[in-house]
């Protein structure tokens, strides 16, 4: 790799870090002349700063000594990724005669929020003590919601998000809602979608556009249809196998050859002129597809799912990887696999195409929505220099956020609880800040949840427990052992025609323009009195005929 960058002439990122130190030590008269060039020296968000960051400004600034710096301890939330605080709470010590001024007056938040952000943070020892005074008066206490589970908390958050649009007057761009792993997005999305509000996620992809969401899901596809080319030639390689794109142009020349399905080739890939290893491999996957598509009518979508993608080796292929995208890309498979239990107990007795209906319906609502209004989805590290006036917090149980990881190290917890501050001062006017008692995390059963610390650490006259219960139903079931489970009830509906007037809870009065499908699949194309338009699942929308 090196030795290519040379031949090209080319650095990459951290050489741009590395050279200039090495320039500088090993020709003074270098360093010397971009000393006089640059004899004043500003960097802002110095909290960032990394290592050979702090060498390079050091050095330049050695011999006229001019430099200022702008920068909150308290918003370092990168030292994962080299940054270092100490840059910035050492700075007098680096730089001995400077100046510290305080900047505590802020323009953004209301007092209410920047009190409660304060009182979590100041519980870091490595820390400026600094009081910072809210601009924009004392505003709304925080609310404070707990729910049963992560399903709950995003019907909780749509709840939360309508009282604020009929209350406030707000639009869907005035709302945040922030979570501590890409992962989280998911149940949140779903509720979004289901409700026909627009969304948009900062600084990572749609849950279902996800590379390895759509690959499990076109192993569940190719089940409920083996004529499945697209998705066929998306996972023969997948995890790798040695099947090229060479192999399976050959397969569709002999399918072509022999008029067959192209899936039924790979049965007979001894037949074809390739090495003996991709013919193994071609008959392998041949009889693991048949083997689960023969049982997709005797397991539920949940059994084959978690039994396909483990003797497939998915599960393993992420586990063993060093790749510290591959932890994050294992967490989706497993909240994929959480989203087909969910279905499964939403719906008992459904079958694995019973899921990928809904889930193509889910992934397709949104084609017609094509509004610049959306609510923004991101993880708090992607919010940062951002504000909004409406910010939600998800996912607030101890273990993940804080991280189960932060637990035995002091510098980890306290960049956690950084995080958390950099979360609340992204609102401008309202927190809500959510929790679950039970969660489902990495696709294990449900765990038992408790609150944040920093729930704990925001004094009580700050927050407003606000009550929320969705559409849940517990019935107790009686056998060898006695349990309560929990249904979601599906919202009754009217059957719909082109040219109703109906209500929304959000959106207010429309007219249905275009309709497709029927009973809990029906989709409707609605033109509210606004001009927005809006393509709803009638099952999910709540829609009501006005008279």
């Amino acid at each position: 790799y090196e030795e290519s960058l040379r031949q090209n002439n080319a650095l990459d990122f951290d050489d741009l870090l590395r050279y200039p130190l090495e320039i500088f030590k090993d020709h003074p008269e270098i360093l010397a002349k971009y000393q006089n060039r640059w004899k004043y020296v500003l960097v802002d968000e110095y909290q960032d700063t990394n290592k050979p960051q702090f060498q390079f400004l050091k050095r330049l600034s050695k011999k006229y000594k001019k430099i200022c710096v702008v920068g909150d301890d308290d918003q370092s939330i990168y030292g994962w990724r080299g940054a270092e605080i100490n840059n910035i709470l050492d700075f007098k010590k680096t730089f001995i005669g400077c100046d510290i001024f305080k900047l505590e007056k802020n323009y953004r938040s209301t007092a209410e929020i920047l009190s409660s952000a304060y009182a979590v943070v100041r519980n870091n020892k490595r820390r400026v003590d600094k009081k910072i005074i809210s601009h924009n008066g004392k505003g709304e206490l925080l609310g404070l919601i707990e729910t049963r589970d992560e399903l709950e908390e995003a019907d909780a958050v749509i709840s939360a998000l309508e009282k604020e649009i009929k209350l406030n007057k707000r639009n869907f761009n005035d709302f945040a809602i922030l979570y501590r792993t890409n992962a989280q997005s998911r149940p949140i999305e779903d509720s979004l979608r289901r409700m026909g509000i627009p969304y948009n996620i900062v600084g990572s992809i749609r849950f279902y556009d996800r590379k390895e969401v759509k690959d499990i899901l076109a192993y569940l596809r190719i089940l409920n249809n083996l004529k499945d080319t697209v998705s066929l030639r998306r996972i023969i390689n997948f995890p790798p196998r040695g099947i090229g794109v060479k192999t399976m142009d050959k397969c569709v020349v002999q399918a072509e050859k022999e008029n067959i399905d192209l899936f039924d080739v790979l049965k007979n890939a001894k037949s074809l002129s390739i090495r003996g290893k991709q013919t193994q491999s071609l008959i392998s996957f041949y009889k693991l597809i048949k083997k689960y598509q023969d049982l997709t009518d005797k397991l539920s979508a949940s059994e084959i799912s978690r039994s396909l993608i483990e003797e497939a080796g998915i599960f393993k292929l992420f586990k063993d990887s060093s790749d510290i995208l591959d932890k994050e890309r294992l967490e989706n498979v497993n909240e994929l696999l959480l989203s087909i239990d969910e279905f499964c107990k939403r719906n008992p007795g459904s079958s694995l195409k019973d899921f990928l209906q809904e889930v193509s319906l889910l992934t397709d609502i949104d084609q017609w929505n094509s509004s610049k209004n959306r609510v923004t989805l991101m993880t708090v590290h992607a919010s940062k220099g951002l504000e909004f006036p409406v910010v939600f917090i998800a996912g607030l149980d101890e273990g993940l956020f804080p991280t189960f990881q932060s637990f035995d190290e002091l510098d980890k917890m306290e960049e956690e609880r950084r995080l958390f501050y950099v979360a609340m001062t992204r609102a401008e006017d309202r927190v809500f800040l959510l929790y679950s008692t039970n969660r489902r995390r990495l696709g294990s059963d449900e765990l038992l949840g408790m609150p944040s610390r920093f729930l704990d650490e925001i004094p009580n006259e700050y927050l407003e427990k606000i009550e929320f219960q969705s559409a849940l139903t517990r019935r107790v079931i009686v056998g060898k052992k006695t349990k309560i489970a929990i249904t979601r009830t599906v919202t009754t509906f009217d059957d719909f025609k082109v040219g109703d007037q109906v209500k929304h809870s959000i959106f207010g009065i429309g007219e249905i323009m275009v309709l497709s499908g029927s009973g809990e699949n029906q989709r409707v194309g609605v033109v509210f009195k606004d001009g927005t338009k809006k393509k709803l699942i009638v099952k999910y929308a709540n829609l009501t005929k006005v008279n």
